[in-house]
């Protein structure tokens, strides 16, 4: 499981001119040079505008600790249409086999988070492509199960998508979100994605969740029942590492406002 193995498992797909796509819509190079950029920094992987940031904490993870294993999952669904990652079976609807890349996203992002989110033909359910923010996030019950059927061993979900719980439960929560980013989980929270934007992250008023980022520090202050303390973090989402909160020209962000917008995490290791 290594780069230098993924990267000639690419390669050798490249090159290889008997190579028959099931995606018409995608190129074979267009796909290796994303997947040879990915391997090198996972943290490009970017759903950009699709509502696929739940795959992307799953796929994201994958290519960081098992690139062969990624890279192989991408040619199969290239060459076959489908994939299994451990017990995970990966097979998109013919729909998205024969959709367009959407304006922005990389084929190598489009052909991974799409297959793993097209379970039940979601792609043109209601809650698919066409579905609003919040019909479309993918529920943690599913990502706690995507991470287990791809082999992680240790699966915790810790998330309340009602964000009706009182701010020392939830502060608590943030504690233990930053304890298993320092044990080595890989940490996928659940926000309301106006904590990643200057214009809204202090806003005291959050709907709904409608974002999943990774955690990608600890988180200053968790833990406390000062809610005027002060709230800091670095996050991957959208294809880069950004600071939580965004700074500048992002005011300070207090743990009152960040716990209105936080609803918890699901954490998983191998």
């Amino acid at each position: 499981m290594s780069k230098e193995t993924a990267t000639t498992l690419v390669n050798q797909f490249v090159l290889n001119p008997a190579t028959i796509s099931k995606w018409p819509n995608i190129a074979r190079l267009d796909l290796g040079s994303g997947l040879l950029a990915r391997i090198g920094n996972p943290n490009l992987i970017n759903q950009s505008g699709t509502p696929l940031c739940g795959p992307a904490t799953l796929v994201r993870s994958l290519a960081q600790t098992n690139p062969d294993g990624y890279v192989q999952a991408a040619i199969d669904l290239y060459t076959k249409g489908q994939t299994k990652i451990n017990t995970l079976n990966v097979q998109p609807g013919s729909e998205l086999l024969k959709a367009a890349v959407p304006t922005g996203t990389d084929p190598a992002d489009w052909l991974m988070l799409c297959s793993v989110r097209d379970s039940s033909n979601w792609f043109l359910s209601p809650a698919g492509w066409f579905g609003n923010n919040l019909a479309g996030i993918t529920v943690p019950a599913t990502i706690e199960k995507w991470f287990k059927d791809a082999g992680y061993t240790k699966v915790i979900n810790d998330t309340s998508l009602t964000g009706g719980d009182i701010p020392s439960v939830k502060s608590m929560c943030v504690q233990r979100a930053s304890q298993r980013w320092a044990d080595g989980y890989n940490v996928a929270m659940l926000v309301d994605s106006d904590v990643l934007k200057a214009s809204n992250q202090d806003d005291i008023i959050s709907m709904y969740p409608d974002h999943w980022i990774v955690l990608a520090s600890k988180i200053d202050n968790a833990g406390t029942m000062n809610y005027s303390d002060l709230c800091s973090f670095k996050a991957y989402t959208w294809g880069t590492l950004r600071q939580v909160p965004e700074t500048p020209p992002g005011n300070p962000l207090t743990y009152e406002k960040f716990l209105n917008k936080f609803y918890g995490f699901v954490a998983a290791k191998l």
